[in-house]
């Protein structure tokens, strides 16, 4: 991966981690960034794992928030993301369900 691939895509992982409630503006921002990359499926890739990867690490006060991060980029840009997200879809939701107490 070139290097302003790599930067992009930890900006990427910056901003999605630190939201600490979900924020309809950045939510959004994330989106339009994953919809800018279509024709990069190296970076199209790396936001996918950037996301899961989040889903996973977050505390589980805080899982839903990369779940709507998911959630968004699959419902306004769809294609490649769908099958990206859709390989470790149900593995991502079912341990992010059992994680949370309520």
């Amino acid at each position: 991966m070139d290097p302003s691939s790599a930067e992009f895509l930890v900006n990427y992982d910056q901003e999605l981690r630190t939201m600490t409630r979900p924020d309809k503006a950045i939510i959004n921002n994330l989106t339009m960034l994953a919809a800018d990359h279509l024709e990069n499926y190296q970076i199209c890739a790396g936001i996918t794992r950037t996301v899961e990867r989040c889903v996973v690490d977050a505390p589980p006060s805080r899982k839903l928030i990369p779940l709507y991060v998911m959630d968004s980029i699959i419902k306004n840009v769809g294609k490649i993301f769908t099958r990206l997200f859709l390989q470790n879809l149900v593995d991502i939701f079912c341990g992010a369900f059992e994680s949370v107490d309520n």
